[in-house]
């Protein structure tokens, strides 16, 4: 694999806390669960806690993410664009339907479509399997940065299969 040859490879990922939010707050902040306070998955990646998509950004990488969010929803401010991500294609909020990305409104969020493309509505990209549009969106990204060879790409993607509801193709 060509850019895995170019780029850094992570061989070894440690869990420190076996709940998705707080386990992704740490990978976005670097730091342990007692320091970033994400100690559940009802409890927002804090405003004051800076990501490392942003320090990123800000030495020229152009910062992608995919998938699941869970890290809040409900202000502008807590969107994968403003916590550093160019471009973001996935659902904020804690499980959906794969196929419909439709949220029932169980103790995750509010009923209704949960699907966003950077910041706005994915309108339009609902109703496929999850998982073949989220395929479809890290070729495009991969493609994009094959083309531009100067491009500094960091791609974060968070798969959805593992997460409730339990839905297969």
């Amino acid at each position: 694999n060509k850019i895995a040859a170019e780029g850094v490879q992570f061989e070894n990922m440690y869990c420190t806390t076996s709940l998705c939010s707080p386990s992704r707050a740490a990978f976005l902040s670097g730091t342990y669960t007692h320091t970033h306070k994400v100690y559940d998955n009802f409890t927002d990646y804090p405003h004051s806690l800076k990501s490392f998509p942003l320090l990123l950004q800000q030495e020229g990488y152009t910062t992608g993410w995919i998938g699941k969010w869970h890290m809040g929803a409900v202000a502008t401010w807590m969107t994968p664009h403003a916590r550093g991500f160019d471009t973001s294609l996935g659902y904020l909020s804690g499980g959906e339907d794969h196929f419909t990305q439709i949220q029932r409104g169980n103790i995750f969020g509010s009923v209704g479509v949960d699907f966003y493309k950077t910041d706005a509505p994915a309108y339009g990209l609902n109703g496929t399997y999850a998982c073949y549009t989220y395929n479809d969106a890290i070729l495009e990204t991969l493609a994009m940065a094959e083309h531009n060879p100067s491009t500094k790409l960091f791609l974060y993607i968070a798969l959805q299969v593992m997460h409730a509801p339990e839905q297969v193709t």
